[in-house]
């Protein structure tokens, strides 16, 4: 793990990279990032052999956004108008974004059979 930097420019991430050895950077393999360009383009530049990777975090609230954006969209075309109490996929939207794992299966069930059936 590179480490949080609380000041996110380039200059001070090349640096921070450039204190550790040559040999720690050398066996720097992969780095997760946020999709920041800043770090993309100073890890490319201090580590050019180690792949670049999103982070867990990072790539589950892009997803969730994109399914929030296409849940919206489609309701729109569907109903004309926005979701609201009484549109099942409005009612289920923050379970659309839940963890499976998380999910008690009373309600994972349910809204899997819902949601197949609407197809």
């Amino acid at each position: 793990m590179l480490g949080a930097r609380s000041c996110r420019t380039s200059t001070v991430v090349k640096d921070w990279m450039e204190q550790r050895d040559e040999d720690w950077r050398r066996g720097v393999r992969f780095v997760a990032i946020d999709m920041c360009t800043i770090l993309k383009s100073a890890i490319r530049d201090a580590l050019p052999r180690a792949s670049l990777v999103v982070d867990h975090f990072h790539l589950v609230q892009l997803a969730n956004q994109a399914l929030t954006e296409v849940r919206r969209r489609v309701s729109v075309q569907v109903r004309g108008r926005q979701g609201r109490t009484g549109n099942r996929e409005w009612e289920l939207r923050n379970r659309l974004t839940r963890s499976a794992a998380r999910m008690h299966e009373k309600h994972l069930d349910p809204m899997v059979d819902d949601l197949t059936n609407r197809g």
